[in-house]
């Protein structure tokens, strides 16, 4: 237990008979106990709070901010409907209405700039604070970083859908491009095609120089795709191993086998002539299942293996 603690005071008393002092000593150890425990309680919530990834404000009804946890700090006194901007997916109005309301609102994905010149996305999150604790009616904010969980979900998003050598479209998004490309163009009448190819001389590098020079390739033959086709337009994908497609919409026969001669053109130069390309065309008629379209082009392409020259060759 600490020292004792007094409240010391001195009254001075006079009368016809008597001048004396009252002298009146207070024990106010206890009080003094409470204090301090208020005060060490009180510094271990504010170093709990600046410990959290979560941002920490307190607002008022207008969105002033009379309150932020360090990591915020420079917010304070600021607006918070000023400071921060939600996303897309938010569809209300972003201002002192949206705080009007008697029970908290719904939480708010939004760009909150953090005072300090940086900005951060976050879930801000409201809570009514008891009004015995805080002057006027007031909210409590606090804000979930997610920052690196949308990083994360990209990396995720980009996994499934890219493949990680080549940054093409892989295997299951080719067939999901194909099924969503054959519907649209049967639903608008706009012709499709597909081109399919391998890459020939491929093994010997791998059985040659191994399989690292073997990746080497596979990128620059990616290059060389993604360097001619049209964005937005047609898909390259890498089906498997050296084995490769690209959905093409809104073409004729004629456009598809030009753009089949540049892809070739663009691989063999990309590659230095490491590599040639054997191809399969096919455009998509009414008894086509994805499937059966992927079949007709890697049998054009299994053909093309024995032209010369250029190695382009129609499914039947």
């Amino acid at each position: 237990m600490g020292a004792p603690c007094a409240y010391v005071s001195l009254h001075r008393r006079r009368d016809a008979s008597h001048d004396d002092v009252l002298l009146l000593i207070e024990d106010v150890t206890e009080i003094s106990d409470v204090d301090v425990q208020n005060l060490r309680q009180r510094d271990f919530l504010e170093r709990l709070l600046d410990s959290m990834q979560e941002i920490v404000l307190t607002v008022d009804r207008t969105g002033h901010i009379s309150w932020a946890s360090r990591r915020c700090a420079g917010l304070r006194s600021k607006n918070l409907f000023a400071a921060s901007r939600p996303t897309a997916t938010f569809t209300d109005t972003w201002d002192a209405a949206y705080l009007s309301g008697s029970s908290p609102a719904a939480p708010v994905e939004a760009v909150l700039e953090l005072g300090d010149g940086s900005m951060g996305l976050f879930e801000l999150v409201f809570s009514e604070l008891d009004a015995r604790e805080h002057e006027g009616s007031a909210l409590l904010v606090v804000g979930r970083d997610l920052t690196s969980i949308r990083r994360l979900e990209e990396k995720v998003k980009q996994q499934a859908m890219y493949d990680g050598l080549t940054g093409l479209f892989n295997h299951s998004q080719f067939h999901m491009i194909l099924e969503r490309e054959m519907e649209r163009s049967r639903r608008t009448g706009r012709q499709l095609g597909l081109i399919f190819f391998d890459l020939d001389r491929f093994k010997a590098i791998n059985d040659t120089y191994g399989h690292q020079a073997g990746d080497t390739v596979l990128r620059r033959v990616a290059a060389g795709i993604s360097a001619v086709v049209r964005k937005g337009m047609d898909f390259p994908c890498r089906y498997g191993g050296d084995e490769f497609a690209v959905v093409v919409t809104e073409v004729t026969p004629e456009i598809m086998e030009g753009l089949a001669r540049r892809i070739r053109e663009g691989v063999v130069t990309s590659c230095k002539g490491a590599v040639d390309l054997s191809m399969g065309l096919a455009m998509l008629t009414p008894p086509d299942t994805g499937e059966s379209l992927v079949q007709r082009a890697d049998r054009a392409s299994y053909a093309a293996k024995k032209l010369d020259g250029v190695k382009v060759r129609w499914a039947d």
